[in-house]
């Protein structure tokens, strides 16, 4: 029979992290889910300004090592898997991965949130590219970003210390990024910006060669594209979403990225899960005295 834990946790970014950190404070036993490697998307932030107790700021990638070490100094470990599937059955959540099926009493969902694809026109055989940080090796080369965001704007920040040269393509008028991000790239002589611009094609020669409709070219060795990111859901099956609702807030929760829609931020999504580890302790606490 699997042992039914307490809590579930699915995701390990800045959300689930937290949740688990404040869960071990209070003695409650948990399962910490993630499918890749932890950190989320603070794995492509190239600096985070707005964390408190790093005047200087702090790089995305050194801001994980620091979560690594934290959930290693407390002895929290983290179970390696794809969630496929959830359900509610009997007052019971089960999660089925690639291999396993867990069960629990509360789930968390912290899974935080997937690129939008951008649709190629031209070709089938140009890679693009959504995350950065599998780039930051990368020297003295081409680098075309897709988007006029602040994701957009980070990337280029992020991959131009290498030597490459980034060319930022967008659709709009003017760039939507913040303006403290907007600065730092226009201090970058290697960062190019283009505004107005519709592409027509893209397709594949010795380079990538994207075609705007007024006929400009821009031959690139990568073609990373940043036009936006949606909940990360895809394991929970349209018919279960109905009925998942109804416990919503109740023994299911939704915190960090996968609910907060454009409020990305990693002190948001730490706040939530120590927001819900408290609300579940106190309900595992009214639960047994209930019980009692």
């Amino acid at each position: 029979m699997n042992k039914i834990n307490d809590v579930i946790i699915i995701g390990a970014g800045p959300a689930g992290i937290s949740a688990a950190i404040q869960l071990k404070r209070y003695g409650i036993g948990f399962l910490l889910l993630e499918k890749d490697c932890i950190g989320g998307l603070l794995k492509n932030a190239s600096l985070v300004e707005n964390y408190p107790g790093f005047p200087k700021g702090i790089t995305g990638l050194k801001l994980v090592n620091l979560f690594k070490k934290h959930l290693s100094e407390l002895g929290i470990g983290i179970k390696n898997g794809n969630v496929i599937n959830v359900d509610c059955k009997n007052k019971l959540y089960s999660v089925q991965t690639e291999r396993n099926n867990f069960l629990s009493k509360n789930l968390i969902i912290a899974t935080g949130t997937k690129p939008k694809k951008y649709e190629v026109k031209g070709s089938s055989t140009v890679k693009v590219y959504y995350e950065v940080h599998k780039l930051f090796n990368v020297r003295n080369k081409d680098i075309a970003i897709i988007g006029g965001g602040d994701a957009a704007f980070d990337y280029a920040f992020s991959l131009s210390g290498n030597g490459n040269n980034i060319s930022i393509l967008y659709r709009s008028a003017k760039p939507v990024c913040i303006p403290a991000l907007l600065k730092k790239v226009l201090l970058k002589k290697n960062i190019s910006y283009f505004c107005n611009l519709n592409i027509n094609q893209i397709y594949k020669e010795n380079k990538i060669v994207i075609e705007s409709k007024n006929k400009t070219l821009f031959k690139v060795d990568y073609l990373i594209a940043a036009i936006g990111r949606e909940s990360q859901l895809d394991f929970v099956k349209k018919e279960k979403m109905k009925k998942l609702k109804y416990l919503k807030g109740k023994s299911l929760f939704y915190i960090g990225d996968v609910k907060n829609k454009i409020y990305r931020q990693a002190t948001i999504s730490i706040g939530d899960g120590i927001h819900t580890a408290i609300r579940i302790s106190q309900k595992l606490k009214d639960d047994y005295e209930d019980n009692s």
